[in-house]
């Protein structure tokens, strides 16, 4: 955010984080912001443009930490449809916690398909 500040990006999308590998015990993430182009990079602060991907998503309301069941029902979803995920899942945060409750959150859930 502060380099969003000191840079003068503009955002174009809501924040959202990508997971290279499934989460599990210890995994990485990366935390991205959509910006519009002219963006530039910085310490600890790249840019990359992402594919389009066709994929499977569900639409989670509540806390963050009770995502656990709704991540397994859509992975349930992609496994009886007969297709694969392909490429980094993804948690698109769709409202502010610092505006709504933590019972209020909307987070797109999404998981790109072969």
């Amino acid at each position: 955010m502060r380099h969003v500040r000191e840079t003068g990006a503009q955002f174009v999308g809501p924040p959202f984080a990508l997971y290279p590998e499934m989460p599990s015990e210890e995994f990485p993430i990366a935390v991205c912001m959509p910006v519009a182009p002219g963006a530039v990079t910085g310490d600890e602060v790249t840019l990359e443009e992402l594919p389009g991907v066709e994929a499977a998503t569900l639409l989670y309301h509540g806390p963050y930490d009770g995502m656990e069941p709704s991540w397994r029902r859509l992975m349930e979803w992609v496994g009886a449809s007969g297709r694969q995920p392909s490429g980094p899942v993804r948690e698109i945060y769709l409202s502010d916690p610092d505006q709504v409750s933590e019972e209020e959150l909307l987070t797109e859930l999404v998981v790109p398909l072969a």
